[in-house]
């Protein structure tokens, strides 16, 4: 087995402000909901709170075919559609997993709270694993 020394520090997630005068770090790439890397399981009245989320999404990125990613929010909540039809979802995971590369090295930032689990952690670990 190889060892090879890690030639720079894991890239932080930055949770963005909205104060006055604030203004995104460089070299980092907002990944909230609205871009190419949000998470498809936002919202907390169907998925639950950011670790289940964020675990979720984990899971999305782990088996981008997959076609049941915990229960379905009916399930959760009785009378509430499935928002994201399977094969989308299938094709989303694909394309987020072919572009990983253009977020290796880079932050990410996201609204999230610092301290809480964020599917932004997820994208940081998954875009700078050892090739």
């Amino acid at each position: 087995m190889e060892f090879r020394w890690r030639t720079s520090a894991m890239p932080d997630r930055i949770q963005r402000q909205r104060t006055k005068g604030w203004k995104m770090p460089e070299n980092t790439v907002y990944v909230g909901r609205g871009t190419q890397w949000g998470n498809p399981f936002d919202d907390p009245a169907l998925y639950g709170d950011n670790a289940r989320r964020a675990g979720l999404f984990r899971k999305f990125l782990m088996d981008a075919e997959a076609t049941c990613l915990g229960p379905r929010p009916e399930e959760v909540v009785p009378g509430v559609v499935w928002p994201v039809v399977l094969t989308e979802l299938g094709e989303r995971g694909q394309t987020v997993l072919r572009r990983l590369s253009e977020l290796r090295g880079k932050n990410l930032a996201c609204w999230c709270p610092a301290g809480c689990a964020c599917h932004a952690d997820v994208l940081i670990e998954f875009a700078n694993k050892d090739s």
